[in-house]
């Protein structure tokens, strides 16, 4: 088995000037993904943590699973012209495995952004010695690591700075008129080290040199930056936590508000559930506050993905157990061992509560703090914390915490947005976070858990609309799409104006159709002033979703035009619709016997995947589905042996599109390993929800087509698989 090794990547992002070329990192700055994750101290993240141990234990490098076509992606987020990428090699062990890696810059996410343009490949490099590849100013905002082949490891040790050292560079200020030349190194805990600053400059004619001034006496200033482990005094730290179950002795519900930040389980310094449904913690503040926000810290060594989805409460009642209190704040997720602030706008209540709904769900808090004023009646809610009566002057300490959060507020100007007066609705919902009014609720937050976007389920024409609730002249459209997954459910969407609600709006004129929308990003459609009352978005086709995270409609009234009757308007019910199941023809498959390493449930049993039905629902009963394990199978025997052209796969349309990810289509002749070590027809890098993909095997002869995905704690999913063939294979 090939192992991929790399100690040290450094990533240098060019500044082009007249004169000189000087080299930035910013890849500490960036958001890091990998194609799996070996342990929990391998996450992707610990190639940019500035730590340049080569050593695996000693947790500081990324390390995928022995997988195919093992990546390791950075998203500097925004684009920028890569002068080059210095990789050192592991010291320690297995220099050669590194052979062959491949580096990929560009702005394309298709197939995980390894199809992105080639900067160059990895022939070999030393043991500890170091490399470095020329970009020559490739633009993109994604670096990818890629390599090919089967069960191979991906190990990154990390992403560094790229000014050498031991070397002078020369940067250029173009004439910049000044006394005094700082340099400043921005961020905490860290050293500023200079070992000879040259300034090349020309006085200025006519400029006197004031007198120097008495020096003013020397005071020392106080630049420590917060600690980040210990916890100041907080509303949480006087109060009596519980939560639904203990997981163990050292999960204790008040271990999340001992003002320890600590994010390693074994300190003991955690609250954690057991595996439950709907688990839950609260905290008791002892009397009514205003809460303007509160802060979690995640688990740092294990699990981060655990609290996905959890739900922040605030209020003054303990009907099932305080879960009913109004919403502050959905987790979309929080890095391993970091924390987050949720602001709660001044709501009122005792009870601070975390929910995470789901079945056989851990909850685990390293900690939790709840920044909050004694309650103060009728303090607006929208009031910040210098607003309540009586304050201390602002702790820098919590101004500290408060500023990610402003940075991350992103409202949409409402001058003239008529939409967010409107009122939507959409052809139905895929959960209770994606209501059809979120699109229009004047946030631009791009994330699905923050309950910011408007979500249909899986059906065939969905579709979504806003009443203006007067006759409007539509200058323009603006659609923002959803940022952190699946942003091609916009693709293809139309935009509709009009006055009719025959066939829920959807027959009204086209102004626009979407052809794709970054993801996160707004895009605006001109409608040069059509008319109508009526905005639809409709995504046309069988088993789609539409997903919108804001639509701005820019529009002016139309004067002389009465509001329509909205009364009847809305005794229709949006209707979710389904397009007829696919019938697949007949093909050898659909005669065979299909077996499967496990079955999740009486739903998922594997001859689904062969009863010439393209159904990408679960709940229809027409998917096979393994139940989570160490490198699930599902494989058919054909009865006989055939030279197979090609294998079609239909990919699970509801949910979990990226599980299928890796998978491979073996066909042979053999049930060694369960038909795992027949020749390889294809690997499965990439499906969309619903997608049905077709493999070509040129006439590869075998009885048995299996399917296998490698890897730890893997579901297999297969909707449909169909196998063509040319006929039986000759005999021997």
């Amino acid at each position: 088995m090939k192992v991929l090794c790399l100690l040290l990547l450094l990533v240098g992002y060019g500044l082009y000037a007249a004169e000189a070329f000087a080299l930035v990192n910013v890849a500490s700055r960036g958001r890091t993904t990998q194609s799996s994750t070996f342990n929990s101290s391998t996450a992707a993240k610990k190639a940019i943590d500035g730590n340049r141990s080569g050593v695996l234990l000693e947790g500081s490098c990324a390390h995928t699973e022995a997988e195919t076509n093992p990546w390791w992606r950075i998203d500097l987020l925004e684009t920028y012209r890569v002068a080059s990428v210095k990789i050192t090699n592991r010291q320690d062990c297995c220099a050669e495995n590194i052979n062959g890696a491949e580096i990929h810059i560009g702005n394309s996410l298709e197939h995980n952004g390894n199809t992105n343009p080639r900067c160059a490949v990895i022939s070999s490099i030393p043991a500890g010695g170091a490399s470095t590849f020329q970009c020559n100013g490739m633009e993109g905002r994604y670096v990818n690591i890629f390599s090919r082949g089967y069960r191979q490891h991906l190990t990154l040790c990390d992403v560094i700075s790229s000014f050498p050292a031991w070397e002078s560079k020369t940067f250029y200020c173009r004439g910049h008129l000044g006394r005094y030349v700082n340099i400043f190194l921005p961020g905490c805990d860290k050293h500023l080290a200079l070992c000879e600053v040259e300034v090349n400059a020309t006085p200025e004619q006519g400029e006197e040199i004031e007198d120097e001034q008495p020096k003013p006496a020397k005071t020392r200033v106080n630049t420590n930056c917060p600690n980040t482990k210990t916890v100041l005094e907080n509303a949480a730290t006087g109060g009596t936590a519980t939560q639904s179950s203990q997981l163990d002795a050292l999960g204790g519900a008040n271990n999340a508000i001992d003002r320890n930040r600590s994010s390693t389980y074994s300190d003991g310094s955690c609250s954690q559930t057991k595996a439950e449904i709907d688990p839950w913690w609260w905290v008791n503040l002892g009397k009514v506050h205003n809460v303007t926000f509160v802060t979690v810290t995640n688990r740092g060594d294990c699990c981060s993905d655990r609290i996905s989805g959890a739900e922040i409460r605030v209020g003054n009642y303990l009907d099932n157990e305080g879960n009913n209190n109004p919403l502050c704040a959905v987790i979309p997720y929080i890095p391993a061992g970091q924390i987050r602030t949720f602001e709660c706008g001044g709501m009122e209540g005792r009870y601070v509560n975390i929910l995470l709904p789901g079945r056989e769900k851990y909850l685990t808090l390293c900690e939790v703090e709840v920044h909050a004023s004694t309650f103060q009646p009728g303090l607006p809610l929208s009031a910040p914390p210098s607003a309540v009566p009586n304050k201390a002057a602002p702790n820098p300490y919590l101004t500290w915490l408060w500023a990610p959060w402003q940075k991350l507020r992103h409202p949409v100007p409402q001058s003239d947005n008529v939409a967010v007066k409107g009122r939507a609705t959409q052809s139905s919902q895929f959960s209770r976070l994606t209501h059809a009014e979120n699109a229009i609720d004047g946030s631009l937050d791009a994330e699905y858990l923050s309950g910011s976007c408007a979500h249909t389920r899986l059906q065939s024409d969905p579709w979504w609309r806003v009443d203006l609730l007067a006759v409007h002249r539509v200058d323009s459209l603006t659609i923002t799409n959803r940022e952190d997954c699946c942003e091609w459910r916009l693709d293809g969407a139309e935009i509709l104006v009009g006055n009719s609600l025959e066939n829920n709006g959807n027959s009204n004129p086209v102004c626009a159709v979407v052809s794709s929308i970054p993801a996160g990003e707004s895009i605006t459609f001109q409608c040069h002033g059509m008319e109508g009352r009526y905005v639809n978005i409709i995504r046309p086709g069988c088993f789609k979703f539409l997903s919108l995270c804001e639509v701005e409609v820019h529009a002016r009234p139309v004067s002389g035009v009465s509001t329509l009757n909205t009364v009847k308007d809305y005794e229709d019910k949006p209707l979710e619709t389904q397009c007829p199941d696919v019938q697949v023809p007949e093909n050898i498959a659909s005669q065979g016997n299909a077996t499967q390493s496990s079955q999740y449930d009486h739903l998922g049993n594997a001859n689904n995947a062969i009863d010439r039905k393209r159904n990408p629902l679960y709940h229809a009963g027409s998917c096979s589905h393994t139940k989570r394990e160490t490198n699930p199978w599902w494989k058919v025997d054909l009865m006989r042996s055939y030279r197979v052209t090609s294998v079609t796969i239909t990919n699970r349309g509801d949910c979990c599109a990226e599980r299928i990810n890796g998978a491979e289509i073996h066909i042979g002749n053999s049930l060694e390993n369960h038909g795992h070590n027949n020749p390889l027809c294809g690997v499965i890098s990439d499906m969309r929800e619903g997608d049905s993909v077709t493999f070509w095997c040129r006439g590869m002869e075998g009885r048995y087509v299996s399917v296998f995905l490698p890897g730890r704690r893997r579901y297999l999913t297969l909707c449909e698989v169909e196998v063509n063939s040319t006929g039986e294979s000759d005999p021997q």
